[in-house]
């Protein structure tokens, strides 16, 4: 069973995807990829704590700072 909608794990998604649903496609295929490497049953906050993900806001201001 999905554990998605649980209101921690639902709160983890949307901190990290930062609400954004093109986002959160893309975290919930990187931690699906992981859970299914690591043996996992389904997405955990610990999994999610464990993927390297860089928040869209960080990635923008990377990118800002390399354009300026």
């Amino acid at each position: 069973p999905s554990l998605l909608a649980g209101r921690d794990l639902a709160e983890q998604i949307l901190l990290m995807s930062e609400g954004v649903i093109g986002e959160m496609t893309m975290l919930l295929a990187e931690a699906g990829e992981s859970a299914i490497r690591s043996g996992e049953d389904c997405i955990t906050v610990r999994l999610l704590n464990q993927i390297r993900w860089v928040p869209p806001s960080q990635r923008r201001r990377k990118a800002e700072a390399f354009l300026s």
